[in-house]
This record gives C-alpha cells, sequence and structure tokens, in this order.
C-alpha cells in the first residue's frame, strides 16, 4: 500500500492533476478501490465526486469506496444538480442526501450546503467523524454461528472442524440448538446457547437462534451458517486478500465437485410474484438492490446487522431471507459479493449446476414461465374441485 495523494475525485470523466482520480470505469462492485490503486486506507484528506450519485446504480458503492479512503477528520465533498424532483433520470438533491446518511451510518456531520448561483449544482461538504471501522474490529477475530435442529450432530462436527482448520487466531462458534461435542473438540472455543422452542407451533424458529447468537457474538465479524455449509481450507486467507472493509458479503456457493448452487447471488422481486418479473441467479459481476442474501449463511458486521437483526415474526420456509435483504439495504447496508472466495453446501434444497451461465438461464428462465403458467393451472383446478365436493357435502 502506498500513501502518495491527499485527495481522491471521482466524476464521469477522469479528471486532471496530482489526486486520485476515478472514473465511471472505475464502479465496479468486485474491486475495491483501494486495493486497486494501493491506497492505504482512511488516509485522504478530502474525497470529492461529482454527479455520479445522481446516476450510478452503484452509487452506494461510490459513498462507501470514498468513505474507506477518507482520514477522520477529512472532507466528503457531494456535487449534484440542485433539483429536488425525484425521478427516473436521476436522484434529487433529497434522494442524495438521503443515500449518504445511511451508507455512512450517521459517521458524518454536514457543514455546509453551497448553491453556486445560476449554475444549478449545489455542493455539499461533510466532515467526517468517526472511523469506517470500530476500533475493536480486526480480520483476525471472528465469531462464527451455527443452526442447529439436534439431527445431524456430524454436519456440525465437520463444519466446527473446517472453522479450526482456518487458523484464525481469535474465534469463537457459537451453537444455537442441540449438539454432543465430540471427545476431540472438547476444550475448543465452542459456546452452546440454548435452544429457542417455540410453544404449540411446529415452525424451526431460524431468525430467532439467529438472533440470540448476533446478541452472544463476541467479535464484529461474524459468520452464521446452517449446517449444511463447511468451510474450504484457504477461506480465510482469501478473507485476509479481500480485506476487512465490508458490510454484509455472499461468497460463491459450491458443492465438491466445484458445481455452483445458483442460490448463492440472486436477484429477488418484492413483491415476490410479479407475472412479468423473474426471480432468478444473477452473473456475480452483476449488481441490483434486490440483491438477495441466501438464507443458510450470511456474513456481517455485528454492529450494522445488530441494528435491525432477524425478524421474530418470520419462521424457516417464510421468505426471511429475503426480509433480512431488503430491511439491510433499507438501513444503508451495502450487499456485496467475493467472487476470489467461497463456501460448501451439501444439495439440500437446491441443485448444483455445472453448465454454463447461457444455458442456465435459458434453463431458469424456461422453468420459471412453466412453472408460472402450471401454478395458475392448478391454483384453478384445485379451487374447482374443492368448491365442487364442498358442495356435494
Amino acid at each position: 500500500m502506498k500513501n502518495q495523494y491527499k485527495k481522491a475525485i471521482w466524476s464521469q470523466r477522469r479528471p486532471d492533476g496530482g489526486e486520485l482520480g476515478l472514473d465511471a470505469s472505475d464502479v465496479n462492485h468486485l474491486q475495491q478501490i483501494y486495493k486497486k490503486y494501493e491506497i492505504i486506507p482512511e488516509t485522504l484528506s478530502c474525497v470529492s465526486v461529482e454527479f455520479l450519485l445522481q446516476r450510478e446504480t452503484l452509487s452506494r458503492f461510490i459513498i462507501k469506496e470514498l468513505d474507506i479512503l477518507l482520514a477522520v477528520e477529512g472532507i466528503f465533498e457531494i456535487i449534484i444538480v440542485n433539483s429536488r424532483s425525484h425521478s427516473n433520470f436521476f436522484r434529487s438533491r433529497d434522494q442524495v442526501k438521503y443515500e449518504f446518511s445511511l451508507s455512512t451510518n450517521g459517521r458524518y456531520k454536514l457543514l455546509d450546503a453551497d448553491q453556486q448561483e445560476n449554475s444549478g449544482v449545489l455542493k455539499l461538504r461533510y466532515k467526517k467523524c468517526l472511523a469506517t471501522l470500530e476500533a475493536s474490529d480486526e480480520i483476525t477475530s471472528w465469531s462464527f454461528g451455527v443452526i442447529s435442529d439436534g439431527r445431524k450432530n456430524d454436519f456440525i462436527t465437520r463444519l466446527i472442524n473446517s472453522i479450526i482448520n482456518q487458523k484464525i487466531p481469535n474465534f469463537e462458534i457459537i451453537i444455537c440448538g442441540p449438539y454432543v461435542i465430540p471427545k476431540e473438540l472438547i476444550g475448543t472455543n465452542i459456546i452452546l446457547l440454548n435452544d429457542v422452542k417455540l410453544k404449540q407451533d411446529i415452525r424451526p424458529p431460524t431468525p430467532a437462534k439467529k438472533n440470540k447468537i448476533i446478541e452472544r457474538a463476541k467479535y464484529n465479524n461474524l459468520c452464521i451458517m446452517h449446517d449444511r455449509f463447511s468451510l474450504p481450507d484457504n477461506w480465510f486467507s482469501n478473507f485476509k486478500y479481500y480485506g476487512n472493509y465490508f458490510d454484509i458479503l455472499c461468497l460463491p456457493t459450491i458443492d465438491t465437485h466445484g458445481n455452483r448452487f445458483r442460490v448463492d447471488w440472486m436477484s429477488f422481486n418484492y413483491p415476490v410474484t410479479q407475472i412479468k418479473k423473474q426471480n432468478k441467479s444473477l452473473k456475480y459481476c452483476k449488481w441490483t438492490h434486490d440483491a438477495i442474501i441466501q438464507g443458510g449463511i450470511i456474513i456481517a458486521k455485528k454492529n450494522l446487522i445488530s441494528k435491525f437483526m432477524f425478524d421474530e415474526r418470520l419462521h424457516w420456509e417464510e421468505l426471511e431471507d429475503m426480509q433480512i435483504s431488503k430491511q439491510s439495504y433499507l438501513e444503508g447496508v451495502f450487499i456485496n459479493i467475493d467472487v476470489n472466495n467461497y463456501v460448501y453446501s451439501e444439495s439440500v434444497n437446491h441443485v448444483a449446476k455445472k453448465r454454463s451461465d447461457f444455458r442456465n438461464y435459458l434453463s431458469e428462465f424456461y422453468h420459471w414461465r412453466r412453472g408460472y403458467i402450471s401454478s395458475c393451472l392448478k391454483f384453478w383446478l384445485t379451487q374447482r374441485k374443492y368448491f365442487s365436493e364442498k358442495g356435494r357435502k
């Protein structure tokens, strides 16, 4: 890492001069700016972005990447078209300020808003008051959580061993649910929490279990998994390469043969059923506001997710993963994916696929359309049969 710059300017066209100049080609969620240009985080005295926050889909990415570069007490400048009109073409000034305040988690103060006469331009100047990461937040410290229903002791043991094999300097493994610790694992950093059980209700309270793990977690780096997952031997070394700057991070999910589970990076519409829109897998190079965190594994910062937690009104198979994804986005969290790392999963509700992306997308589209038509027919035929039989009673 080097520190030859004092200021970064992000604009539609790469600026000239001695500053770090960034342009639209740098808007890429798969590459962090401080790594791309070898900048020591939180060392620049000023960062500036010109108009991009009003047009770019990845406006939250731009804000967060510049925040990583900016030192505490530094100035964050935003230059925008001074308009209060909300439109599809560009964001209003209120929308830009909304996005900035959420994305930076309230760590900035607005110093001034300079409305330049007759230019139609507004310049916002914010001061960074708190560091991007908490003082105790280290990449070498992790809290792992495991959800157990007591039926797959061997799966959990395998998962625990895959965590221990990472040789992370500081870690703990928190298990919520029944688990019998094998003799060889007694004395390791395993914490057993009392299970969550519902009275006169057969639904698995998965969100409530995850919340217990979050509340108990000692470290800010959280990784909560269902028992079907395990970590490859290079998981932690890959994570150290990615770095400690993330909010919520998805990882490619594969089986032991390297085939992808295509629920690892998905676009989910809201409401979940729309005639002309498909809930579909995404290429890793694509990003959308509707990206969903797969329910089986969540990698997140505790200080961020603790502000909203999992919705305990919901249970397993009640779209709790979509709910936490929507809550995260509304709270200013940036959901991203690291394509240089991965996790293993067993085939449970989904099957891993080896075919090319193009063939997979064709297959998914075909099955979606066929499934929609089939579901419509099933609904009307089942309803008709029900009322017919009910009328004969």
